[in-house]
């Protein structure tokens, strides 16, 4: 526990359990980070120094934020008295007198109290603890309120994991959201199982029919939250650790795996991993696809509540909108590549956490099946969708909503608006729309024929008309007699040209007129 108000000293919380070299009880030795070069040493004199009352505490301890999220709980039990005792920790050091609160667990007899594991809820509103019955001989869990306020605990109910028979329950985990406890529990020693429970219930009963089995018999230890937001789990004698990936999720969509962290040629010969306090906490998650044609979701899970979030999306390219100030933020990133992503959090006490996280934008397919298209009547084109490795193409007609082709390019002659969906080995999807139109063969309706006579200097002044909206005219002129100038190839709605006769006699100029509609002419 780092000690309040300073940045190097951290009290370390042991409890001895055997009668020698001291006695039983809760100790403190003071780490200086400082010294021994930087690498951290227990300062002179403060080593192993007794917890006054805390002569009967056998096992079992956790510790947890106060509600100023400054100052530290550290909780124990009391076997002689089956008290709980909370000691809070200042700026000015460890509390001497503890808060009490009534444990509705059996007593022991101080040598025989079981695990007495204890685990308090992240957002440091619930409790849990399980002692061992001598009478009955089986392992009793309690779940309770805690104030972290008072440091007070308060007890709810009892209860033990059902599966064909009632379970002994062994270590505990609350999620990262405080929605779900997760118990492991065993029959055997051999066959332990983990379960979950809705802690949205506070009455026993409804709590207990929350319970969802995540995962079958295993050999699996203790139970401990990652800074990750992951849970892991020691697994004796083995040479890894299991994972539930995503705790925050009812159900098996919690997604429990089995031998999932390899610790290479180690095996794990404890019952747990090192605990943490967890209460401030500045988590990054982000969701999606991870294609650079998707948006990436980011949120955070933050406690206590943020006075200022700031996002930096590590995307300079982007502009301003590499920054976001909203809670709950979208980006589209700028190109393919990995990215790193920092979560700034000012908390309302005016702590400061930063966080980040890398993420990989993979490349998606970029068609471009060009400019909508008009074709005559009876006439077809072929759109190209462009080369892609390995990628596979689905071509729609949005209107129907039919897929109406699976290759690089779609031949078609009928009209409609048509998307294409390129995905590559990635799964990352690029596509395109583009739309066809049909029409009849345009042509040039002038009437009388296009014969006209002017004087030199004067403009042709022909307006052109055909059987078709949306025409365009384009021609070409060329001297059939004459000596004339002024004349040239062009497009529009009308041959508006001076012409000059640089000759004696009259001139003849010719212009070749073809209608167009798109594609058709």
């Amino acid at each position: 526990v780092k000690k309040p108000g300073e940045n190097n000293l951290y009290y370390l919380f042991t409890i001895n359990n055997t009668l020698f070299p001291v006695t039983f009880g809760l100790y403190y030795s003071l780490i200086d980070m400082s010294l021994n070069g930087g690498l951290g040493d227990i300062v002179p004199g403060f080593k192993n120094i007794a917890v006054s009352g805390t002569e009967d505490v056998l096992c079992g301890i956790h510790g947890t934020r106060h509600h100023n999220n400054q100052d530290v709980w550290i909780i124990v039990r009391k076997f002689s008295s089956n008290q709980y005792a909370s000691y809070r920790i200042t700026s000015t050091g460890i509390s001497a007198t503890p808060v009490l609160s009534s444990c509705s667990l059996p007593g022991c007899d101080g040598y025989f109290c079981g695990n007495n594991i204890m685990k308090i809820s992240q957002d440091g509103t619930r409790y849990v603890f399980v002692s061992h019955d001598p009478v009955q001989n089986i392992d009793i869990a309690e779940l309770g309120i805690f104030n972290p306020q008072t440091g007070v605990l308060s007890p709810l109910f009892q209860f033990r994991p059902v599966n064909l028979v009632s379970e002994n329950p062994l270590y505990f985990e609350f999620s990262p959201n405080s929605k779900f406890l997760y118990v492991v529990s065993s029959f055997t020693t051999e066959e332990r199982l983990v379960f979950q429970y809705d802690m949205a219930f506070s009455d026993s009963a409804q709590f207990m029919q929350s319970q969802i089995l995540i995962a079958s018999p295993h050999v699996g230890l203790a139970l401990q939250l990652g800074p990750d937001g992951k849970i892991y789990q020691c697994v004796a004698n083995l040479d890894s650790l299991n994972v539930i990936h995503n705790p925050n999720v009812n159900g098996l969509g919690c997604n429990f795996q089995s031998n999932a962290i390899s610790l290479a040629s180690g095996t794990f010969n404890h019952s747990g991993l090192p605990q943490f306090l967890q209460r401030y906490k500045a988590y990054l998650h982000f969701n999606g696809s991870g294609c650079e044609s998707d948006s990436l979701h980011f949120s955070g899970d933050i406690w206590p509540p943020a006075d200022t979030i700031r996002w930096n999306f590590g995307d300079p390219a982007s502009g301003a909108a590499n920054v976001s100030y909203l809670a709950s933020s979208s980006h589209l990133y700028s190109a393919p590549g990995a990215y790193t992503v920092e979560l700034y959090v000012r908390h309302n006490d005016n702590r400061t956490d930063t966080t980040w996280r890398t993420v990989t934008i993979l490349p998606s397919p970029q068609p471009g099946l060009g400019p909508d298209k008009t074709i005559c009547n009876g006439n077809s084109v072929t759109f190209d969708a462009g080369f892609c490795a390995g990628c596979t193409y689905e071509w729609k007609n949005v209107g129907s909503g039919l897929i109406v082709g699976t290759n690089q390019t779609f031949p078609t002659g009928t009209s409609g608006i048509y998307c294409v969906n390129v995905t590559n080995g990635n799964g990352c999807t690029g596509k395109d729309t583009v739309q066809l139109f049909t029409t009849p063969v345009p042509v040039v309706t002038n009437n009388p024929p296009l014969l006209k006579s002017i004087c030199t200097g004067e403009s042709t002044n022909i307006p052109l008309f055909g059987n078709e909206p949306g025409i365009m005219f384009h021609w070409t002129a060329t001297l059939t007699s004459g000596n004339v100038t002024g004349f040239t190839a062009d497009s529009g709605l009308v041959i508006n040209q001076i012409l000059i006769n640089n000759g004696a006699t009259a001139g003849v100029v010719t212009y070749h007129i073809t209608p167009k509609i798109g594609d058709c002419a």
